[in-house]
């Protein structure tokens, strides 16, 4: 952990010890602890934010990222679907490649194709993976 993110973690768990119902001080903290590939923690946060604020956007989007970290991608889908319920769009692109995981081509195809409606286009990266399945999709059809 470098200092500036383990001061962070330190500031944060003192904020929360002053206000232990601010979900955005959760949230910040799983944030940090999702930086620093610490899943686990970062899904402890967000449960917690959703806990004090069931509406909290973001929170659903980064605990269906945190479940796709971890490799429970089940997990991730209801999380990323509710995050597009209120109005994360950018949550299409995650949910799409956690479709890829699960092998449902036509929804992460249709997840793409949906952010790119409403955003533009995909990432470089995720083209790749979007061109993947399209390729993939064609081949099944012929």
């Amino acid at each position: 952990m470098s200092g500036q993110e383990k001061r962070a973690i330190d500031d944060f768990d003192r904020a929360i010890e002053l206000d232990a119902t601010s979900a955005d001080k959760y949230y910040d903290r799983g944030i940090t602890y999702a930086f620093r590939g610490e899943h686990h923690k970062a899904l402890a946060d967000f449960d917690r934010v959703i806990e004090l604020d069931i509406s909290f956007a973001e929170a659903y989007h980064n605990r269906g990222g945190a479940y796709y970290y971890l490799g429970d991608f089940e997990k991730s889908i209801p999380d990323f679907t509710q995050a597009i319920e209120f109005g994360v769009r950018r949550a299409y692109l995650s949910r799409g490649l956690t479709y890829i995981e699960l092998r449902d081509f036509e929804a992460a195809l249709a997840d793409f194709e949906m952010y790119e409606e409403l955003l533009g286009p995909l990432p470089d990266w995720a083209q790749d993976d979007a061109d993947e399945v399209r390729a993939y999709l064609a081949e099944q059809d012929e």
